[in-house]
């Protein structure tokens, strides 16, 4: 069974086990181009989305964001690019509640920012149609995501 050892160092997930640390060790992201865009949803249809104990935030934001990140020392100079969405959330636990962001989607490549826009999924196309509670064609979408 994993043990998390308090006094190493972890990237996610965590159960893959501490990152080694070395004398030639990094953690830079040297070239980073990020973007999000946020908006008020419908709170009902964002509920639907979210397992207990967490329920939607005083204002129902949806926050779709993109990053391209270009050598990453821990990649050995490679990169990867994520696209996602997030939803303001408070957590309702037992003990504490605490407020902050939902990750409902991410998706991740490694490689081209380009390439990994132009192929972003459709089904991530329309899971915002649908938290959003708005009817948009694929193809405006579409332009909307895609780099030409």
């Amino acid at each position: 069974m994993f043990k998390f050892d308090p006094n190493q160092s972890y990237m996610m997930p965590a159960h893959f086990g501490p990152r080694y640390i070395g004398e030639k060790t990094s953690g830079w992201y040297r070239d980073v181009t990020a973007m999000t865009v946020s908006y008020l949803t419908d709170r009902e249809k964002l509920a639907a989305y979210l397992p207990a104990p967490f329920e939607v935030a005083e204002q129902a934001v949806i926050s779709v964001f993109y990053a391209c990140n270009k050598q990453v020392d821990w990649l050995a100079g490679r990169g990867y690019n994520m696209i996602g969405v997030n939803a303001s959330v408070v957590y309702k636990g037992e003990k504490e509640q605490l407020e902050g962001s939902y990750s409902l989607v991410i998706f991740c490549r490694e490689g081209n920012c380009r390439a990994f826009l132009k192929c972003m999924p459709i089904s991530m196309i329309i899971a915002l149609s649908i938290i959003s509670g708005t009817v948009m064609p694929v193809t405006s979408a579409t332009k909307l995501w895609i780099y030409r």
